[in-house]
């Protein structure tokens, strides 16, 4: 599969998989437009590691920095549309809570929570 259809492509297809081999090809021809591949990965010279069969993720980015934090304000902006309680109310709740000595710093911030206002 060429890259440009990958943004259209709606099954998998397995024999457009790239495999291995297919992946050195890729490599070669030296033309990342076309095949999405800048060059080959350097933890493919680990013996146990080769990038199309080692899939490695990494939940602080992919979780807990990433989707987790939009996931969250999405959840709370809904609750708040459907009336459940209002940026006063969070904002109250979140200045009284006790987030003891090791959290403190973790509170949200004001210039996050006003993002919600109407």
């Amino acid at each position: 599969m060429v890259r440009q259809e990958t943004t259209s492509a709606t099954t998998e297809k397995s024999h457009l998989l790239r495999s291995r081999e297919r992946y050195e090809e890729d490599v070669s021809l030296e033309d990342p437009s076309s095949t999405g591949v800048k060059q080959s990965c350097l933890l493919n010279e680990f013996d146990q590691f080769y990038v199309n069969t080692n899939y490695a993720s990494d939940i602080m980015y992919d979780l807990l920095e990433g989707v987790c934090g939009l996931e969250v304000h999405l959840a709370i902006a809904s609750l708040m549309r459907e009336g459940y309680f209002d940026l006063d109310t969070l904002n109250s709740r979140i200045t009284s809570f006790d987030y003891g000595p090791i959290e403190s710093k973790n509170k949200p911030s004001i210039t996050f929570q006003n993002t919600w206002k109407k």
